[in-house]
């Protein structure tokens, strides 16, 4: 006869399982001796007689195995966007007769930055971080320097 299971003292274990990797190895070489067949991890240690502890967890607390798991990523997550990062770097000599321009601001100096445009550092790795950021390369992606000067 078939009937439903009582559910009272029934786990969901979660995976990735955690545990010390000598006692993974002790539960794996018994098991490889009585030819037991566990189903996770949290079986094989139970199997030879090691404590196994069950913490609270989360359903939204999953791992990502087959392709169908990334639909329920996307449902977990809204489909939101992934926080982007951009680095921006730019490096220009000090010469002297160009003017010195930092963050769009002429700064009085006897030498100035060597480059194609205005050789603004501060501006230039500024907007390699923000294109970085959205996966568009760097400015001179944009803004090669054998384009004549605007």
């Amino acid at each position: 006869m078939r009937a439903t299971v009582d559910r009272g003292d029934l786990w969901q274990a979660q995976t990735p399982q955690g545990a010390q990797v000598e006692l993974l190895r002790r539960a794996y070489l018994v098991a490889d001796q009585d030819g037991f067949q566990g189903t996770d991890e949290a079986s094989l240690l139970e199997h030879a007689g090691i404590l196994v502890t069950i913490v609270p967890g989360s359903e939204r607390n999953f791992k990502i195995t087959r392709p169908d798991d990334l639909i329920l990523a996307a449902g977990l997550t809204g489909e939101q966007q992934m926080q982007r990062i951009g680095h921006g770097f730019d490096a220009h000599r000090l010469v002297p007769g160009r003017p010195l321009i930092l963050g769009g601001v002429h700064i009085p100096y006897e030498l100035g930055l060597d480059g194609h445009s205005d050789a603004d550092t501060l501006t230039h790795a500024f907007i390699d971080g923000l294109l970085g950021a959205m996966g568009e390369g760097d400015i001179g992606r944009h803004f090669p320097g054998q384009r004549p000067a605007l």
